[in-house]
């Protein structure tokens, strides 16, 4: 298979030179890192409106898809990130998607608000997973719980009752049931949980449901501010299961710096031909927080090189990466973690979301990073669109 890097001419640039690319294609899955409203020397356009970025946004979208041979329809995941302190963008984002994006055909979906995005008056960003594999949604409103392409299973946010974190795994399985998979396929959770209520809960809402789960599974970890009407905890899950119904084996490592230490929860999980690799926070040798920003950038990236590494894998064999770092919306706070992220790749190298996060979970924590690989060492990789 080969592997293929897209950045169409005149897209949205950043201000910085750097090595990440806005679509890939590996085999029949595509990856779009987080897109935004912004021009091709990375000026936000259209400050502050919702609605219109969210549709801009999309037109981004519908042009890198096209360039890796697909359409909105053949989206798996949708993940989008709002400045939404109070609760009102998140209801515009979604009016639009669900006017833009294909009723039957519609992915599975996270909306996730923080408090700022990268740049001042920047409202939207969105990343999306995509597949030309056939598809199998779990129907649920407008948006499916789930949906299915061959293996690969990919949840959107579900509500937990903060009270009863174990249940997390009942709403898994709910979400999973239909498309013949259940919670104990999940390989990678994303448990997304109010800032104050994970610095005072974490480990024991990690324990009830790390209690439920008997493989071992790459967690992420997202402190989120409250919002009226969301629920102060949610999870996310990618599943993998048989085409045949089979559960698939799994490989695992502690090699990387998550520091979430409840098992089965682990760094990274292997299965078939895709890695997951949890949240890697900026830890030394010693398990301290590394000192500034530029340290803690350069730990959190030694620990994702050493979960590839687990695998036999490099950081160019990643697909796409998540930043989570602790920032109020300003250029800076992203380029100074940014420029450095971007010197770990080659160029072409993989698609990237770098998200503000206003107060991380640990004490003088700056960033986290997590991300996905997929193995096609030996097969060809090449830069430039789909040809029609």
């Amino acid at each position: 298979m080969t592997r293929r890097y897209v950045w169409p001419e005149g897209h949205w640039d950043w201000p910085i030179k750097i090595t990440h690319k806005h679509g890939l294609r590996c085999d029949d899955l595509m990856f779009i890192g987080g897109q935004i409203d912004v021009d091709t020397h990375g000026t936000v356009r259209h400050p502050h409106d919702v609605a219109v970025q969210a549709d801009k946004v999309v037109d981004y979208i519908v042009t890198v898809l096209g360039e890796l041979g697909a359409d909105l329809s053949h989206l798996v995941k949708v993940v989008a990130f709002c400045a939404d302190p109070d609760g009102t963008a998140m209801p515009l984002i979604r009016a639009v998607l669900e006017q833009r994006l294909p009723p039957a055909t519609r992915p599975a979906l996270t909306l996730l608000p923080v408090k700022y995005l990268a740049y001042p008056a920047m409202m939207v960003e969105i990343e999306v997973i995509a597949s030309r594999r056939p598809l199998r949604r779990q129907a649920a409103g407008p948006f499916p719980a789930a949906v299915r392409t061959g293996e690969l299973i990919l949840a959107g946010a579900q509500d937990i009752d903060p009270a009863h974190p174990g249940r997390a795994i009942a709403a898994l399985d709910a979400a999973l049931a239909p498309l013949g998979a259940d919670a104990q396929d999940v390989v990678k959770l994303g448990v997304l949980v109010e800032r104050e209520l994970a610095r005072a809960s974490l480990t024991p809402i990690l324990q009830a449901i790390a209690g439920r789960l008997s493989a071992p599974v790459a967690l992420h970890v997202l402190p989120v501010p409250p919002v009226p009407g969301l629920s102060p905890l949610r999870v996310e899950a990618f599943a993998m299961r048989g085409v045949d119904g089979a559960r698939l084996e799994r490989q695992a490592t502690e090699a990387g710096g998550a520091g979430f230490a409840v098992a089965p929860f682990v760094n990274a999980v292997r299965c078939g031909g895709m890695v997951f690799i949890g949240s890697q926070l900026p830890t030394t040798a010693d398990g301290a927080i590394a000192e500034g920003v530029v340290a803690q950038t350069h730990a959190a990236m030694g620990h994702m090189k050493a979960a590839a590494a687990a695998f036999g894998l490099g950081l160019d064999d990643l697909v796409k990466v998540n930043a989570f770092y602790d920032g109020d919306g300003t250029y800076d706070d992203l380029h100074k973690n940014l420029a450095i992220r971007s010197t770990y790749y080659q160029d072409p190298g993989p698609t990237t979301t770098g998200i503000p996060v206003a107060g991380m979970i640990l004490p003088g924590q700056a960033i986290q990073i997590d991300g996905l690989g997929m193995d096609d060492r030996g097969d060809p990789r090449v830069f430039g669109p789909v040809a029609p």
